[in-house]
């Protein structure tokens, strides 16, 4: 045991190297400050010098002979030593070093960081730390939360391990890995049908015989050489002018419609996929810029028409594939689960639907494979997703089969209300410790967040899931609000336990969490309303009123407030 702190006094000092990137600075500046709130004794921050202390806080890549190795430590992977009376945080990269800091906090001195404003810092008059060597390397080297608290508090992406683009990590956090384009490029960036469509409409999917030119209806035709040349061209200048990007994204526009021309035909055929024909095109690019810029990699989607692998081609070493699962049943883990809850899939695939079956079959071919996944429900991001239970199985799914990057897709564009923090909380734990407790963290999380109105909170999220799983009920990102997991016994159940939770909110803003979380029962009590049901409007305009109030801005994905509004008045669910 190493006492740092005893009776408002300590000799330990903070070290870093003499020349200490920033990232390594703000890691040795956050244990000060968090050693400071938790005893009221500030360590000095020094920089490193010849006469070793045996009293020492060592941090980042510091000059003494029992610093530990980082070699191994890859994604930004951490390494906290005591060796004596010396502590060592060590990192894989600078990011490393911040996140390692942080989970000392959290592993030796039981802090929790567990959404925006909502951390638990104990308070103690002596400090000790048990002897450790915990060595933590995530099995992805790209994390992405997609939800609103982790995209807009960079500090708590970054206690939270994340490195996505989205998650904005500052020059502090020692940054993000950044992509160029994200996602959906080819007709809004590299072939931009305003400046071809009327003069080259050959370069655009041909459908039923004709050349489409709508901006959300159409799609590149990939077997087209001058497309080819115009996509290169555009993705050598945007690797020039975009010198951070590391990822460059080569994917279709976000709708159906692939080319029907006589030679895509020819090749889907061939390879039974339309993703055949779009990986043939994307290797092509890859490989006109991988000799120059062997550090760039090319992301690529397999996403509703080309989900499925392709029989013959394979990606290029400098490729990587992104499988969205956005047809899978989200209720279920998606291992087991072949229910196809995505009427557009079955609409325009004839072929084998099965989720699982896509998955491992591009598994096999892969070099690199990436996911995105979904968290919540895209027609009403309020709509009560029962998803919690089965989040650790697709993940260590996920990694079982060598998935290398992650994409947690949630609300992102507002404060969630549907325990969205809960959620991106247990993500973001879990893509650095796939096998850890989730019940004990889903415990801390609700005591943490939610206070002395945890109790009742816990017990809704366990009716609410005991429900779904006794049904049956498989749940997509679009399922309606009368689907069957909100029956009217269940809503008031829920009703009563959110009305103990309130009067047992310890203050106002632990009040206005349960109040905001309390917004996704409200939504499936009128979503479920006969619109003639002469009490539905009040309870509408009283639940509008609340959502300004609470600060959810967004209800519906990409739709204004005021117009999410107006359609669930017209009962459009």
């Amino acid at each position: 045991m190493t006492k740092l702190i005893d009776q408002g006094a300590s000799d330990y000092v903070i070290i870093v190297p003499k020349e200490a990137a920033l990232p390594v600075r703000f890691a040795a500046g956050e244990l000060s400050r968090y050693l400071a709130q938790i005893t009221g004794v500030i360590l000095p921050v020094m920089a490193d010098c010849l006469s070793a202390g045996s009293r020492e806080l060592c941090v980042g890549p510091v000059e003494r002979e029992d610093v530990p190795d980082t070699a191994d430590l890859i994604h930004d992977g951490y390494r906290i030593v005591t060796r004596g009376e010396r502590i060592f945080v060590a990192g894989g990269s600078e990011r490393g070093v911040v996140y390692g800091a942080y989970a000392l906090l959290e592993e030796g001195f039981v802090c929790r960081f567990f959404a925006t404003g909502a951390e638990h810092v104990p308070i103690r008059g002596a400090l000790a730390l048990p002897e450790m060597d915990l060595t933590r390397i995530s099995p992805f080297e790209y994390r992405c939360c997609f939800w609103y608290g982790m995209m807009n508090d960079p500090d708590l992406a970054a206690k939270r391990g994340l490195n996505g683009m989205h998650n904005e990590l500052q020059a502090r956090h020692g940054g993000s890995i950044q992509y160029y384009q994200f996602v959906h490029s080819f007709v809004h960036h590299y072939v931009p049908l305003e400046k071809y469509g009327k003069t080259h409409p050959e370069y655009y999917s041909m459908i039923d015989g004709e050349r489409r030119l709508e901006p959300m209806g159409t799609q590149l035709c990939l077997t087209n050489p001058e497309v080819l040349a115009i996509t290169i061209a555009q993705l050598k200048e945007d690797i020039k002018a975009h010198p951070e990007a590391k990822i460059v994204s080569l994917s279709q526009n976000d709708c159906y419609f692939p080319c029907q021309c006589p030679e895509c035909s020819r090749i889907d055929r061939e390879e039974g996929s339309h993703a055949g024909t779009l990986l043939r095109f994307v290797n092509a690019c890859a490989e006109a810029i991988a000799q120059e810029h062997p550090d760039i990699v090319i992301d690529t989607l397999a996403y509703h028409y080309t989900r499925q692998a392709p029989k013959l081609t394979r990606p290029a070493p400098n490729v990587t594939v992104r499988l969205c699962t956005i047809e899978g049943c989200f209720s279920h883990p998606l291992e087991e689960c072949e229910v196809v809850t995505c009427d557009y899939y079955k609409r325009n695939m004839t072929d084998d639907m099965s989720m699982r079956k896509d998955f491992e079959d591009w598994s096999r071919i892969c070099n690199r494979l990436s996911i995105w996944d979904y968290e919540t429900n895209f027609t009403y991001y309020l709509n009560p997703m029962a998803n919690v239970p089965v989040l650790q199985r697709n993940i260590q799914y996920f990694i079982r089969h060598h998935v290398t990057s992650l994409f947690e897709q949630g609300n992102g564009q507002s404060p969630s209300g549907e325990l969205g923090e809960l959620k991106a909380y247990l993500s973001a734990k879990l893509m650095w410790e796939p096998e850890g407790d989730v019940r004990q963290w889903t415990q801390e999380f609700m005591e943490g967040y939610y206070g002395r109105a945890a109790a009742p909170l816990t017990r809704y999220l366990e009716l609410f899931h005991e429900h779904v799983a006794r049904a049956n009920i498989h749940m997509g990102i679009r399922v309606p609000a009368n689907w069957g997991h909100m029956p009217p016994e269940l809503l008031a159940k829920a009703e009563a336990l959110f009305d103990q939770a309130e009067a047992m909110a310890e203050d106002e803003e632990v009040l206005a969490r349960v109040q905001r979380s309390r917004l996704s029962i409200r939504f499936a009590r009128i979503a479920c309303m006969d619109t003639a049901d002469p009490g539905r409007k009040a309870l509408l305009e009283a639940f509008k009123a609340d959502v300004k109030r609470l600060g959810v801005t967004y209800i519906r994905e990409s739709h204004p407030l005021e117009q999410s509004f107006a359609l669930l008045e017209a009962g459009d669910f």
